[in-house]
């Protein structure tokens, strides 16, 4: 289990949960909606779009947009569009879409940058899924049933240019045969009309498409795509070529067929530590109701993780120990339960249960 899915065997292994596959059941609407009757270009900072059923295409020209319980239906070109700019050039940033169901549109739900799409259900697309460009956070969704136009060679996330972005804990589920859609690939990364750097695809369900990773130089200048690693993903087989295809250059680790285990590709060994067991980090109190303290006792650099049990990340920040600091976590506005601390660092896991009272 640990060479299938690290994240998902720590999870079962210390807090008997896994991530939940991102399904009809537990995507899109979770509750009433309304007839929303209000404009589709959303103009107001921190506007808040919630529980309503919207006929039409949104356009987001405004910060900190939260779209939340709702169901998009559309016929037109995008469900969502969040490429525009102030007056002063500048990007409008940090949409959010959550719990979303969005349908019908000629060519993708989400189009844009600076946008986190979560829990959404993504589907019966004219063509694509999702045309993320820059500073996105694609999570939780279930994509599936693209392509209903003629001749359409429809992607569950297409990229052309862009980057700075993460795509994890999706179903992809785009079967290439399928009589009535036209899958083409699950997530494609193209340089066609720019470069593309830094995109990180891990811990995904990826069934279907041409080929279900494509991820390649277009040949118009731009080179191969930089700063791209696929981890960790689960694949199915109902491909036509492949479950991959991608340049030299592109990180290709633990990713296996969700069936048997069957590896694709590499995967380097990953040494796991409890920290618990460790004599390189204390952490305490333990339960806490307040401060969690860790002392690095040996010199460390990567990652400090906490997720709570649906596998919502709480914390995200840097570590980098000389072999005598310490790390104090303000957990006083965290919810009571069991959570899972994780510090990756080079070719090491650590983990930890951590309870709040």
């Amino acid at each position: 289990m640990k060479k299938l899915f690290t994240f998902l065997f720590l999870l079962s292994v210390i807090t008997s949960f896994s991530q939940v596959k991102p399904n009809l059941t537990n995507t899109g609407t979770t509750g009433t909606l309304t007839a929303y009757t209000g404009t589709t270009t959303i103009t107001t900072d921190n506007f808040i779009l919630e529980n309503a059923i919207i006929s039409g295409s949104l356009n987001i020209k405004a910060n900190n947009v939260t779209i939340k319980n709702c169901l998009i239906e559309t016929g037109g070109y995008y469900g969502i569009r969040c490429n525009y700019e102030d007056s002063n050039g500048n990007d409008y940033t940090n949409l959010l879409v959550e719990d979303c169901e969005i349908r019908g549109m000629l060519s993708a739900a989400i189009y844009g940058d600076n946008f986190t799409a979560r829990r959404c259900n993504i589907w019966n697309s004219g063509s694509d899924g999702l045309k993320p460009v820059s500073n996105f956070l694609i999570e939780s969704c279930y994509i599936h049933e693209l392509g209903y136009t003629d001749g359409a060679h429809a992607d569950g996330v297409q990229m052309v240019n862009g980057g700075n972005g993460v795509m994890r804990w999706n179903n992809f589920d785009m079967p290439w045969d399928d009589p009535t859609y036209a899958n083409s690939q699950c997530i494609i990364m193209s340089t066609n009309v720019g470069t593309i750097d830094d995109v990180l695809i891990e811990d995904n369900w990826i069934n279907g498409g041409g080929y279900s990773v494509q991820i390649i130089d277009k040949g118009n200048g731009y080179g191969v795509p930089t700063n791209v690693s696929v981890l960790n993903n689960l694949f199915g087989r109902d491909h036509q070529f492949g479950p991959q295809r991608t340049d030299t250059g592109i990180v290709w680790q633990c990713n296996t067929y969700e069936d048997n285990g069957e590896a694709i590709g590499d995967c380097p060994s990953l040494s796991v530590e409890s920290i618990t067991a460790s004599n390189s980090i204390n952490i305490f109190p333990n339960p806490t109701s307040d401060f969690l303290n860790l002392n690095f006792k040996e010199n460390l650099s990567g990652t400090l993780f906490l997720y709570d049990l649906s596998g919502k990340k709480v914390i995200d920040l840097a570590v980098n120990s000389n072999g005598n600091d310490s790390v104090t976590i303000d957990c006083s506005e965290f919810a009571p339960g069991i959570y899972l601390l994780k510090i990756e660092s080079k070719n090491r896991l650590y983990s930890s249960k951590i309870i709040i009272k």
